[in-house]
This record gives structure tokens, sequence and C-alpha cells, in this order.
């Protein structure tokens, strides 16, 4: 039985414990968003927290670890708990915390859910798990185990083997649908495979049709290894490569030496960044405001006045990566800092390290893959298998763990047997128990401020989303202005193949946009139609991009290269 996002968020709302499980891209963080929302609405303020400081950001929270005040331990004593209620601030922190919504249980050991249970229990003065707190835990457990349990234990390495665990009583939300890629792809087909334990040989067939194979239109695709040796190495490579010199920035720390160690483990800044014009870099870090995430990949083009990169990112976005802060507090006090430029060199990165991310393509190399589950990570990145360059792979790789499969079979039985007990209830049966739970928290009824703070909310979360940004209304400008596609290039210092997305994104979104000046003649227009129209009709998935759209180069060939790609472009969007 496929559980519906709706269903997922209403069994939320109704109070219940939940675990909202799915393979990447099934949807997790839209509806945790979603009842983030939805609770907000009610002013009602959840804790929404994850296990590492990249996890939270996804949700604009904060780390379990400081949260709870468990700070890095792992296993909490009597003492300390004795310690920790010596803190006043804990005290207000913990009074008024209603839900608790924990993002990427799979990063969370036993002993660690087991210690912040303990805490919130002797806080609220409760028997009860988390102190009575509704706790939403999400995740997926395909992903890799967090490092320190599987060296401690590896018989109790993950958050399910915890005491607490059995005591929440837990409906399981287990999302099928895919969002990230087409619910009927090849790679999809790859990665439920994998989730099954048993990848059968069209799926393999698959895989070794992308070995160093290029990625469809996507130059410079991002390197997973499995290795951190392999990883700087071919970072330094590709570095040393370019002609420039290279520019130095160093990271600065402020407090208690320990946690600024912490701190520095933590984050994947480096303590020494060295880029030059043209290096490939990524975002370690969000800031909304000015228009990056964890994750956002660019190009360094230029160095701004302050001496900082300036970096334009895939979307043509320019963004000058000025310094950012990572810090650990405690009572409204820094206790430490560290402070860097966000970037790191982009051309590789670790498959662990690349947990969270969504890429439009990668080139993976998994001949050294020594723990099953990393081939999946690394596949569960991607959005396509058009976007797959595959280096080499092992038989480990596509193993996962026989104790997650198991565990996984269990929570598919549970999830189908909760969803059936809640559509069993009538409509006016959720929502009494939708209003009842709200009641129980305290949540306000009053109409017209939900609306308002609705309003609110989604004005706020619109900010967030990749739209038409400040960039294509920047293009749009000066194509009212009717500058030729070389002169905006040259204005907004942007290349010309930057300045061709921006039209293909502005066709979809202004539709009263006229370009018609900068389009080729009518001839040109209707050769590329018709081109499209016969690849179309023959249908050889060669020719396709997963998207459904006809690749580019189906189209070149077919016109013997008499119509250029811009051409080809330009008429695509007539």
């Amino acid at each position: 039985m496929n559980m519906k996002q709706g269903v997922a968020l209403g069994i939320m709302q109704s109070g219940k414990n939940v675990f909202l499980t799915g393979q990447a891209g099934s949807g997790k963080t839209y509806i945790l968003n979603r009842y983030i929302d939805f609770l907000r609405a009610h002013e009602i303020d959840p804790v929404v927290c994850a296990s590492t400081g990249i996890a939270a950001t996804h949700l604009g929270g904060s780390t379990i670890h400081s949260w709870s005040g468990v700070g890095i331990k792992e296993n909490i004593t009597d003492y300390d708990i004795e310690i920790l209620q010596e803190k006043q601030y804990l005290w207000k922190r913990f009074e008024h915390a209603k839900v608790l919504i924990l993002d990427e249980i799979s990063m969370i050991s036993p002993d660690l859910l087991d210690s912040i249970d303990r805490i919130l229990r002797a806080f609220k003065f409760s028997a009860e798990p988390f102190g009575g707190m509704q706790v939403i835990f999400s995740g997926d457990f395909f992903q890799l185990p967090p490092v320190n349990a599987r060296n401690k234990n590896p018989e109790r390495m993950y958050a399910w083997q915890s005491g607490v665990w059995e005591h929440l009583n837990l409906k399981i939300c287990y999302l099928e649908e895919q969002h990230r890629q087409s619910g009927k792809s090849r790679l999809n087909r790859i990665l439920n495979d994998i989730r099954d334990g048993a990848v059968s040989e069209d799926s393999m067939n698959l895989l070794r049709g992308r070995y160093m194979k290029e990625p469809q239109g996507f130059p410079d695709a991002t390197k997973l290894y499995t290795h951190n040796v392999d990883v700087d190495r071919i970072n330094q490579e590709a570095l040393d490569a370019l002609p420039a010199l290279p520019r130095f920035f160093d990271m600065s720390s402020k407090g208690n030496k320990r946690l600024v160690e912490t701190l520095k483990k933590g984050t994947l800044a480096p303590e020494r960044l060295g880029v030059k014009v043209e290096a490939k870099v990524l975002f370690v870090k969000n800031n909304y405001e000015k228009g990056y995430m964890n994750g956002s990949v660019g190009v360094v083009t230029d160095f701004s006045e302050a001496g900082y990169p300036v970096v334009e990112l895939v979307s043509g976005a320019e963004i000058i990566a000025e310094p950012e802060t990572w810090s650990l507090e405690e009572g409204g006090k820094v206790l430490a800092s560290v402070m860097q430029v966000p970037l790191r060199l982009a051309w590789a990165i670790t498959i662990h390290k690349s947990q969270g991310m969504s890429l439009d393509s990668a080139e993976i190399d998994l001949s050294k893959a020594f723990e099953s589950g990393q081939g999946y990570v690394a596949l569960s990145r991607l959005r396509s298998l058009e976007g797959l360059k595959l280096m080499g792979c092992n038989k480990q790789a596509l193993e996962v763990s026989n104790v997650v499969l198991e565990q996984d079979s269990t929570l598919l039985e549970l999830a189908a047997e909760h969803q059936e007990i809640y559509e069993e209830f009538s409509e006016d049966e959720k929502l009494n128990r939708v209003e009842s739970f709200l009641s129980s928290i305290g949540a306000t009824f009053n109409e017209a401020v939900v609306i308002e703070n609705t309003k609110k909310l989604k004005r706020k979360r619109r900010k967030k989303q990749t739209g038409i940004q400040t960039t294509h209304e920047k293009t749009k400008e000066l194509v009212k202005q009717e500058y030729s596609i070389e002169e905006m290039a040259h204005v907004r210092e942007l290349t010309e193949s930057t300045i061709l997305k921006h039209l293909e994104v502005l066709r979809l979104y202004e539709k009263n946009l006229d370009m018609g000046y900068l389009l080729p003649d009518e001839e040109t227009i209707k050769q590329v139609q018709n081109a499209r129209d016969h690849i179309e009709r023959k249908n050889d998935k060669e020719d396709f991009l997963e998207s459904g759209e006809v690749k580019l180069r189906a189209l070149f060939d077919y016109l013997d290269g008499d119509v250029s790609y811009e051409n080809i472009r330009l008429s695509l969007i007539a």
C-alpha cells in the first residue's frame, strides 16, 4: 500500500508520535515543513532539530545535541542530568516544548536517543517517553549509520535499537511516491532494487550503460568518492591545473578549544580554503537571503573588492561568498565559534558528506566501497540516471545491511496497518482528533489569527523557493530593452549559455514577455520543430532525457549540424 503524503500529514496532525520514512526524493522534508507551518499557524512553535548542523539547515532548526543540552556526549549519567538541571535556560526551553521534530534519525545512535529521552523525562517530571511531547522522527535507515555507533557496537547502531523507540508507539508513515526522480524512471528502478536487497540483471545493465559515459547536458559533474584521500587528490589536482594564482582563506576561531575542535570536525568548510578563478565550489551553509543553500554548486568567476570569491551558481545567480560563522551556544552565550568563507572545492566530495544533497549530475566511483549502503547513498543523490557517470563499482557498493532490510520489511507492514486504521475514521472523527490534540497543547482556535499566520508563513516560504529569482528579473529587463544575447551576457557578466537558461525559465513564467527579436528566422524554427516532431514519433529512448524532453544532441544530429545549439534552444522557446 502506497502511503500518500496527505495521510502522513493527517496522522501527524492528530497528535500521534510518528516515524516518517521513505527513500530520498519521496517528500519527507516537504511534509515536515507543511506540519511545521500547520503548528505555527495555530501559534505552536515546534522544536525542530536534526542529527547534524547540515541536516538542521534544511528545516531551519538546530542540532539535537545543542537543543537537548546533551552536547558532545552520547551517554548521560544521573550526575550529568543533575548538572543540566542547574541551568535555568534549559528549564525555560523545555517548559513550553510540546512537539519535537527530529530529522535524519538514521544518524542518531541508540545511546544518544535514550539520553535525550532521559533528559526530557527528568525536566518534565514525566515517566512518559520524551516527557510526553509529541515526537516526529524522520529519516531513512538505508542512509549510512552514525560512524561512532558503528565503531562502538556493530550490533547496536540504529535508533530503532534504543530502549525508548518501542515505548513511543510510533505510527509508521512510509512514503513511496517519488518526487525527485520520476516514479517510473530507470534510476528509481535501481534504487528500489537496492532497497529490496536484490539488484536485478536489468538494473545492472542500466548501471553498466552509464559506465564511463558523460552525463547528458550537465558538464563538469561533481565527483563522489568513498575515500577522503581520493577526494583531496582530485580537488588539488584540478585546482593546480588552473592557470591563475590561488587565494587562501584561513578559518578563525574563538572560545573553548575542545568545542572549537568539535565545530571544525562538524563543519564542511576547510580550515584553509584555496580557490582560483574557474574553481568549482559548493556552498556549505544556508543563507537564503543571499540566495544560496548548503549544496549549491557554482564556479568562481572573480573576487570582490574586499577580496572574497564571486561565485556563479548553475542558475546564473552571482553571489559574493563572504565569511560565515558556525557556533555552539548555551543559554544564549556563545561557547565556541569558527568563521570561514562557506565554500569547499567541489570537483569531488565524499559520499558520506553528500548525504542530504540533490545533484543534477555526478561522477561516482564505487570501486573502493567499504561499507554496505554507500552505493545507495551515492546514487540517490541524483535526480536522474542521465546525470550519472559511473567510474567503477564493487559488489559491496550495491548491498545493504540485512538488519536494515529486515527492519524495512517490518516498517512497510506497519505503515500499511497504520494507514488502514487512519482511513477507517470518518472525516468528522479525523477533525475531532486534530482539534483535541491542538487543544491539549494550547493551540489557538481563532480563525482570523490562523488565516493571517498562514498567509505570513506562505510569504516566507515563497522567499525561500527557487522561482524566478532576482537574476532572472535582471535578464528580463534587458530583454524588454531588446539587448542581444551577447550584450546581455556582457552586461550581466555571465556566459551566453547562462543567459539562454534564463530565457528558457522566463518563457515558462513570463508568457507575455516579447522575445521575438531574439528568435531565429521562421524557416529555422520550423526545421527545429519538425525535427523534434520526427524524433518524438520515432520514440528511441536514447534520444530523450529522463524528463521526457528531446536531447539537444539528437536535434543537432538530425539537422546535420546545420543549426547551432543556440538557435535550436531559441527555436524551442518560440
